[in-house]
């Protein structure tokens, strides 16, 4: 019993804990509220006799005694000493107002007002009880919660890290800000055999949902990459895995980016925006796409299609998600795919990671993130004699 209430104070205070000071303060001002009423009821009680300073004194006092209560239930058992001194006060002043009878035809009109304050101090009290039961119920349920949110973000978090790294020269940045705790963004990059495959997936809606599909999808597409799986047949197998694990409903758009042999590339989209390549020769930008559904949208197994590409030398490649073209100002006007274009030619000398920077920057001028947001770029490097 005794450890049963030990881990019961534990968690309660685990709980008080995760709460914010603003929640304490609110908290503690509306017990303060409620309890202070007391001195006013107080002075009903007897008629109005004691001083209108008496019964400021009591509704503070009132107040006070039940704040230190709450503190002592929410942080540490000590608040309730100063809470029993105040209580002996209050009772003192109470008293001594009381005694301050009333004789005459108005005394049962007294004892009238006095048993129903007495009626409203009770009622009051079981509200409070109630409330306190209840904060502590869902307390429990929300803690729960709060720690299976929070143990899902940091698996998010291990699941899409930020993507720094060089391959034979090929530079890849990518990152993923998710709209709340959770996203359903994924970049990637998986180097295999002789070559590598860089994608960006978006899962349908966003939080804990959509963030274990997205694991489920980056563990099923390394699984094909890495055992030897085609290209061209990669997204056929995962298809397949993810049909059968996701909900009815949800799906994933995805873009996928390859070098076959240099200078040529192999790209497949599945129902995602565009990949941009971005010519260095030219500084015109190109909008590659295979258009064909999502990945898991449909019941039936299908085959994928994918297509080719020339690639020179200093091109970049950006695979983008739609929360960061999805995002309006207060005219309700979208950012859009033509922006993006025009902030990746802008910059598109620059290290990958400013660029990524400034594209996200010149999203938050235009409007409030409503989406995850993401972003996978490639800039291509070809040996001399390739």
């Amino acid at each position: 019993m005794i450890q049963r209430l030990k881990e019961t104070a534990r968690r309660r205070r685990q709980f008080w804990a995760s709460v914010p000071l603003r929640g304490h303060v609110l908290l503690l001002a509306a017990v303060f509220s409620i309890f202070s009423t007391f001195g006013f009821l107080t002075d009903v009680m007897t008629f109005g006799r004691g001083s209108w300073e008496n019964v400021l004194v009591t509704a503070f006092f009132s107040g006070v005694i039940a704040v230190f209560w709450v503190m002592a239930f929410t942080k540490h058992a000590m608040f309730a000493v100063p809470a029993a001194v105040l209580f002996v006060v209050f009772n003192w002043i109470a008293a001594s107002t009381a005694s301050q009878d009333l004789t005459g035809p108005l005394n049962p009109l007294r004892t009238r007002l006095g048993n129903d304050a007495v009626a409203v101090i009770v009622t009051v009290m079981a509200g409070y009880g109630l409330f306190i039961l209840f904060i502590a119920v869902e307390g429990r349920r929300y803690l729960r919660a709060h720690t299976e949110v929070a143990l899902a973000r940091e698996i998010h978090q291990r699941l899409v890290p930020p993507i720094v790294r060089n391959i034979d020269g090929v530079e890849f940045f990518g990152n993923s800000i998710p709209s709340s705790e959770v996203g359903g963004d994924l970049v990637d990059v998986v180097e295999h055999g002789e070559g590598w495959v860089a994608y960006l997936a978006d899962v349908s809606g966003h939080g804990v949902a959509s963030g274990a599909l997205m694991g489920m999808f980056k563990s099923a597409m390394r699984t094909r990459l890495l055992s030897g799986c085609p290209f061209d047949r990669l997204l056929d197998g995962v298809d397949r895995v993810m049909t059968d694990m996701r909900k009815p409903g949800m799906f994933v758009t995805c873009a996928l980016v390859s070098m076959v042999r240099a200078p040529e590339l192999q790209f497949t989209v599945a129902g995602h925006p565009p990949i941009l390549h971005f010519r260095k020769a030219t500084g015109d930008i190109d909008e590659l796409s295979t258009p064909q559904p999502p990945v898991a949208l449909l019941e039936d197994p299908r085959r994928f299609s994918s297509a080719r590409t020339v690639v020179a030398d200093g091109d970049m490649l950006a695979l983008i998600s739609d929360g960061l073209m999805e995002v309006f100002d207060r005219q309700d006007r979208e950012y859009g795919l033509e922006r993006v274009k025009r902030v990746l030619a802008a910059h598109a000398g620059r290290p990958l990671q400013e660029l990524f920077d400034t594209l996200v920057a010149d999203v938050r001028r235009h409007g409030p993130q409503l989406d995850d947001q993401s972003l996978l770029l490639v800039r291509v490097r070809i040996p001399d004699g390739s």
